[in-house]
């Protein structure tokens, strides 16, 4: 995947995040329907690992933590601009920060003529109420480790739980 086609994507995914917050479309409000846990987690980022073209990604992490802060992560230059800023409405709302490991391919529209971008690595911001996918994002590697949100739960393919990573 090109710079280019890294950058598109991911200001296109953090501009329909910012836009959704904004205009409160999706996400729920914190604390007003259970969280979902592994399971529900697990459920999403695997729908749209399939989207995107891989139905076995290899590896599938995620860690909980508040909107603003898993913005900080996934889009550090973000705060710059106050049309994506993290700290604007439901900045402290719970999300999991989703991440997978497969072969992925955007399912999303992008330049005319342009090939839709591919990665090794599919992230996902899901409001943690109500399992709303907020963003997507698509590289070959993580922005920054997981871990910095918060405990990182590993999902384990084929063993229906969950093993816990400490960082």
């Amino acid at each position: 995947m090109t710079r280019a086609s890294r950058g598109w994507i991911r200001a296109a995914a953090i501009a329909a995040a910012a836009a959704g917050a904004c205009l409160g479309a999706g996400p729920a409000e914190a604390g007003t329907e259970p969280v979902l846990g592994a399971r529900g987690v697990e459920a999403i980022a695997r729908r749209v690992a399939a989207q995107w073209g891989d139905a076995r990604p290899r590896d599938i992490r995620y860690a909980s933590g508040t909107r603003e802060d898993a913005m900080k992560l996934l889009a550090p230059s973000s705060g710059s601009n106050p049309s994506v800023s993290p700290a604007g409405p439901g900045a402290q709302s719970e999300v999991d920060l989703v991440a997978a490991w497969g072969r992925f391919t955007a399912d999303v529209p992008g330049p005319r003529g342009a090939p839709a971008p591919k990665g090794t690595v599919l992230e996902l911001l899901v409001d943690a109420h109500s399992g709303f996918v907020e963003m997507r994002s698509l590289g070959n590697r993580l922005p920054a480790p997981l871990s910095k949100l918060g405990r990182v739960d590993d999902l384990h393919r084929g063993c229906g739980g969950t093993a816990r990573r400490g960082g």
